[in-house]
């Protein structure tokens, strides 16, 4: 997953980082140190999955930092993403989330995310997986850029 030339050097920080514990025996919360990430001023989402009455996946906010809430307008903290996304980006961003769950493997993109409620929000985004102690992905820690700050 190659980052675009022009994303933000924290971003190669990171991934640097994620792919040396991943190739010591895979980044985790606690190696990762994602509570220390995870302050009032981090451009950072911690999402969760969830299966529901159908086996199908539903992914949660579990973590979500003051920059992402406000450019979002709103705090998504506990919730749904089907609590809180438009259908046709729900889909995407469903299917995205599947495959990090799936592969374990971090990506960046760049697009809009409208929340309910809210205007579309352009960002960079570094998907970063976190595995638990058997392996399978636990959360993905989402760190955002806004195009403007670039």
């Amino acid at each position: 997953m190659p980052l675009a030339s022009d994303a933000p050097e924290e971003f190669f920080l990171l991934l640097s980082e994620w792919r040396q514990l991943s190739d010591a025996g895979g980044a985790n919360r606690e190696n990762f140190d994602l509570e220390r990430r995870k302050t009032d001023e981090a451009k950072l989402t911690v999402i969760t999955k969830h299966p529901t009455e159908d086996g199908s996946p539903n992914f949660m906010f579990e973590f979500v930092g003051r920059p992402v809430a406000r450019q979002s307008g709103v705090d998504p903290v506990g919730y749904f993403f089907s609590d809180m996304i438009k259908p046709h980006e729900l889909r995407r961003l469903t299917s995205l989330y599947i495959e990090l769950f799936v592969t374990g493997e971090p990506q960046y993109r760049e697009f809009a995310q409208t929340l309910r409620g809210a205007p579309s929000t352009a960002a960079c985004r570094l998907f970063l997986p976190l595995s638990d102690s058997s392996g399978a992905v636990e959360c993905v820690a989402c760190f955002y850029h806004w195009r403007e700050d670039f």
